[in-house]
């Protein structure tokens, strides 16, 4: 049976940038175990599945699959598949419209925006931040990422788990953008953290970045995933502020960052983060970036 998809780069204004993703429609008969081999075949970051919704006052069900395992939430998925189902069903008029994506994680609430030729969306995250995992030793985070433990952290802040909407990232600061440059997956050493802090997921961060409106600069590295690098992670970025508090004081007020990925990998990718908060926690928390349309065609399964 043949199935349409549409491929597109999320969290770019530039074909060719960002993070792409494929998205497959009409997936209602395809079994887990299908899905599974057809995000095996794109090979990309991650795959998304739109089926019907199992409650008809929502827009759609997705399913997300990495190259190796099926996600409870991903972001630049639920961006690039809010934007494709927005453009299919409103044209090429401009529009600003509401959605909601049924997903293992929850209901995800995306707003979806085309004005002046620019395709966008914000999502609400479906989960808050929680540190899960402190004290992680630096020697240890070293040897995984190929740097010198004198380069873990800047400031105050250091290195640990935070998870949110049922994904858990491990968070390392790093001294400055060189050190970030050079960063990458060392083994046994990544093996050693990922069964150390729980995860298969590394955040390397580090302040400012190639732009100068950027706030953060960020790489994620999910090699147990399948993935040696993500060019942007809308769902690390809907936790990152759990990682933030932990060492900045973000008082009782709302707060915005702008971060960027995938400069290092030539697909550079810029991400929009906010964040509200009352009582010292987080009441809401939202990811926004652009999205362009690359292909489509039709698959057989």
């Amino acid at each position: 049976m043949k199935y349409s998809f549409h491929t597109c780069d999320v969290f770019t204004g530039q074909r060719f940038g960002g993070n792409p993703l494929a998205v497959v429609l009409g997936a209602n008969k395809l079994s887990t175990e299908q899905m599974q081999v057809v995000a095996q075949e794109f090979n990309l970051s991650e795959t998304a599945f739109v089926l019907r919704p199992e409650d008809a006052a929502n827009t759609a069900r997705v399913r997300i699959f990495t190259p190796r395992n099926e996600l409870p939430f991903a972001g630049h998925p639920t961006i690039g598949t809010a934007c494709l189902l927005a453009g299919l069903f409103q044209g090429e008029s401009e529009f600003d419209i509401d959605m909601k994506l049924e997903q293992r994680a929850g209901l995800v609430s995306v707003k979806v925006q085309l004005s002046q030729g620019k395709l966008s969306a914000q999502f609400i995250a479906p989960g808050l931040p929680e540190v899960v995992g402190r004290d992680v030793d630096k020697a240890l985070v070293a040897s995984a990422l190929s740097i010198d433990q004198n380069d873990v952290g800047f400031d105050n802040h250091l290195a640990q788990a935070v998870s949110s909407a049922g994904n858990r990232f491990l968070f390392v600061p790093v001294k400055n953008r060189d050190v970030l440059s050079r960063v990458t997956a060392s083994f046994p050493g990544f093996n050693a953290v990922e069964t150390a802090c729980k995860t298969m997921c590394c955040v390397v961060y580090t302040a400012g970045g190639i732009d100068g409106a950027t706030d953060y600069s960020v790489r994620v590295l999910a090699p147990g995933e399948g993935i040696a690098e993500d060019p942007a992670t809308g769902s690390a970025a809907a936790t990152f502020p759990g990682q933030l508090a932990s060492f900045e004081n973000l008082g009782e007020t709302a707060h915005s960052w702008r971060l960027e990925q995938g400069y290092d990998m030539g697909r550079p990718s810029q991400l929009l983060l906010e964040a509200d908060r009352l009582q010292n926690t987080f009441k809401e928390i939202r990811v926004a970036g652009s999205v362009v349309f690359v292909s489509r065609g039709e698959i057989e399964i």
